[in-house]
């Protein structure tokens, strides 16, 4: 009820060329779906999708392909997503903001605002709201779903834009990677905005990993190390 665009998880940016893909108000940019170029349900089951950013008045700003990839094991399930956004206009430009870019919005019961027993850790043991606006590998976020501890994580890869990212993580429940927004989490005299010229691109990395317990139980460290530097995965552009 608090923030109704935070549903499920996304990729999107507060800031595009001065417009919002973030909110889902008037004013507010669209992320339209234009094809499927992969759909494999294989041992590993893959998805790949073109997709066309629209400002208000339709124009298309830039265009995304999204891959992600499923895999799971006997505790934990994972999603890799490969995203690289490429300019259609002469030059489209993330603006500095806090409001972005990949992110999660928990079940309503994990928040650290519940005092159930939710909380945020990232990968340099900062805790809760200490972990907001810092670099790190990646965030975890663990509570309580249905009686048992549960979480779940967004790791960043090194090959991804600005590794390690910055992090808009809260209490009441959402975590975001956010390359972007450097005057709101370094202060004054810091500017994350990055401009992709025509016909170039920009590409992020991240895994979501969903596992029972807390982050050490979810052996998240070691479950970081074993992906991020892992042999890379054939990708389909």
């Amino acid at each position: 009820d608090d923030h109704i665009h935070q549903r499920s998880l996304w990729f999107d940016h507060g800031d595009v060329n001065g417009v919002s893909f973030w909110a889902e108000s008037d004013g507010s940019g669209t992320i339209e779906h234009l094809e499927y170029l992969t759909l494999d349900a294989g041992d590993q089951a893959t998805i790949t999708t073109r997709n066309a950013w629209r400002a208000p008045d339709a124009t298309v700003t830039c265009e995304d392909v999204r891959q992600m990839i499923f895999g799971a094991d006997a505790t934990t399930r994972w999603i890799d997503f490969r995203i690289t956004v490429k300019a259609v206009q002469p030059q489209v430009v993330f603006g500095d903001t806090k409001e972005g870019s990949f992110g999660v919005r928990v079940a309503s019961a994990m928040p650290v605002d519940e005092k159930a027993g939710g909380r945020i850790v990232n990968s340099d043991g900062l805790t809760d709201a200490d972990a907001w606006g810092k670099r790190a590998a990646w965030v975890d976020y663990a509570g309580p779903v249905d009686g048992q501890t549960v979480g779940i994580a967004i790791l960043n890869h090194p090959a991804s834009f600005r590794y390690p990212t910055y992090w808009h993580v809260r209490d009441y429940g959402l975590m975001t990677s956010n390359p972007f927004g450097l005057s709101f989490f370094e202060g004054q005299g810091h500017d994350g905005t990055h401009v992709i010229p025509a016909g170039a691109n920009l590409t992020f990395r991240h895994r979501i990993l969903i596992h029972a317990g807390d982050a050490a139980t979810g052996d998240v460290r070691d479950q970081y190390l074993n992906w991020a530097f892992a042999p890379a995965p054939t990708i389909v552009e």
